[in-house]
């Protein structure tokens, strides 16, 4: 099977980098399929076509979309389509694809999709990771009565009805887009969890410690870490105030790793407020960041308060790898918590309760016992339930099943 991805995910240029993207397309090539994936570039470099074995790899020089300010995300989502659409042509005019795979975000994709259904008579998957706009009328950064979210509406629907099949990150995901978009487009919908091949065993206490002291982190504290984005949907605002909370402990330190567009207000509260129990990086080499969150014995996870989709955030995976408990602080629209608390790998507070999240965070910093037993858990909940295969074997079982009942009614 020849399958295409074009994809706005960066990381996905080294394929054999972690992540939920990178992961799917070498299981895939395993599988004995073509994969040829379309990714942008950073806009000053040149086009790239890369071929390593059965994945064909086309960078295209492009803007941001992900951790960029609000008008290059605007102009990037209405641009991409076409640009990927020409390089598609250019570089791969001469193929047949029977399997277009793409995900959200953009939702502005639709008019490529569209154009490469009909084309190849392909089959179409969309992987749904982000439900746009109403994620960001949520956060207030676009109005239900605007022109562009009236837009940006219509494109989401249209991108449904486009896709034969939308896989949904959980069980409230589905619901949700069920019951805002009617039968027709449920009836498309199944569930498809963010996954990744599980390769990394757990770091041992041992190891922990002489990590920590090569790294310049404390090894006589509980460490705690937040790891990925830190843009608006995390709700940095009550991350600042948990870190202000914890000023003057002596138990605990924590490491926050990431980048995006409040990365530098949050750099600046925690040198003006002279936070030492805080170590702030802004970014890492992907290698060494996965031995420092390795390294860590509990994680953390926000999701601003005011979301009303159901948000599903991949960065708990490599949590759960690595056996580390997660403590969540998120809306009440989503079930990642929920799921992590019903099995025992983490602990689910709101958003914004400081006496709550703090509450937890304690119980877990006084009880390594506990730690240990819900790390363990996550670990095995991983392995059952989020390892790639079943992301694979999804989109797989699809294309067959589907390909197959179009065979028989054009017999």
């Amino acid at each position: 099977m020849n399958i295409i991805l074009p994809t706005i995910s960066r990381a996905i240029q080294n394929i054999d980098n972690r992540g939920i993207y990178p992961d799917l397309v070498r299981k895939l090539a395993e599988e004995g399929h073509n994969v040829y994936v379309v990714f942008p570039k950073d806009r000053d470099s040149k086009v790239t076509l890369e071929v390593q074995g059965t994945i064909r790899l086309l960078g295209i020089p492009f803007y941001r979309i992900i951790k960029s300010n609000p008008i290059e995300r605007l102009w990037a989502m209405w641009r991409i389509s076409s640009v990927f659409e020409k390089s598609i042509s250019d570089h791969f005019g001469d193929l047949n694809f029977d399997l277009v795979l793409y995900a959200t975000p953009p939702i502005t994709f639709n008019k490529l999709i569209k154009r490469l259904k009909v084309k190849h008579q392909a089959l179409c998957y969309l992987m749904l990771k982000d439900i746009f706009p109403q994620n960001a009328v949520d956060l207030g950064m676009m109005s239900e009565n605007s022109i562009p979210f009236r837009r940006f509406k219509k494109l989401e629907q249209q991108l449904y009805e486009i896709s034969d099949c939308i896989g949904c990150m959980s069980n409230r995901n589905m619901e949700y887009i069920k019951q805002l978009h009617g039968q027709v487009i449920g009836q498309k919908l199944e569930f498809f969890p963010n996954t990744i091949e599980v390769k990394n065993a757990p770091m041992s206490s041992a190891e922990k410690k002489e990590f920590r002291s090569e790294f310049g982190l404390p090894t006589d504290k509980t460490l705690v870490i937040y790891g990925g984005n830190l843009g608006k949907p995390q709700g940095i605002t009550f991350l600042k105030k948990v870190l202000s909370h914890y000023k003057g402990d002596e138990s605990t330190h924590f490491v926050i790793c990431g980048t995006g567009t409040e990365a530098r207000s949050l750099g600046d509260y925690i040198d003006t407020k002279k936070l030492s129990h805080v170590t702030f990086i802004n970014g890492l080499d992907r290698k060494l960041y996965d031995k420092l969150e390795a390294s860590a014995d509990i994680a953390l996870v926000f999701l601003d308060a005011r979301f009303t989709i159901p948000n599903y955030p991949s960065r708990i995976l490599s949590y759960m790898e690595n056996a580390i408990p997660i403590l969540f602080s998120v809306d009440k629209s989503t079930d990642v918590a929920h799921d992590a608390e019903a099995n025992a790998y983490g602990i689910n507070t709101f958003h914004g309760d400081l006496n709550q999240f703090t509450g937890a965070l304690d119980s877990l910093i006084s009880n390594p016992k506990r730690r240990d037993e819900m790390g363990t858990k996550g670990r095995e909940y991983l392995l059952k339930n989020f390892s790639v295969e079943f992301s694979s074997g999804a989109i797989i079982d699809f294309y067959r099943k589907r390909n197959k009942e179009l065979n028989e009614r054009a017999v």
